[in-house]
């Protein structure tokens, strides 16, 4: 009974927020990364497959991926604004994640805690 009257509840069950909250940060960060390093990978498909001067169309594209053509051009735009991945992924993809999961922790942080 001494040890359960010594346990400060409020400080282990911040705790355990505090590690579930650093989980999921951790793993919502990796995945918005990834999501944007496989955008720079689809864009350096689409441009290998239409060609050096685009001899193939989106719209050709649209019909054999059943993707969208705005996507695949936007895809296809990244890829060339940003030929480089290494570069891409630590000027343009870590920052866009770090800042698309700042945001949603912050939510998460002052919502009320309910996990």
């Amino acid at each position: 009974m001494d040890e359960i009257q010594k346990l400060d509840l409020k400080i282990e069950l911040d705790r355990i927020d505090e590690e579930c909250l650093g989980y999921a940060e951790n793993r919502f960060y990796e995945s918005r990364l990834r999501i944007l390093i496989g955008m720079w990978e689809k864009g350096e498909k689409v441009s290998l497959y239409r060609g050096v001067k685009g001899e193939i169309s989106y719209r050709q594209l649209e019909i054999k991926t059943g993707r969208k053509q705005e996507n695949l051009k936007k895809w296809h735009e990244l890829y060339e604004n940003n030929k480089i991945k290494d570069d891409y992924i630590q000027k343009k993809a870590i920052p866009q994640a770090k800042s698309w999961t700042d945001k949603t922790m912050d939510k998460l942080i002052t919502q009320p805690k309910s996990l």
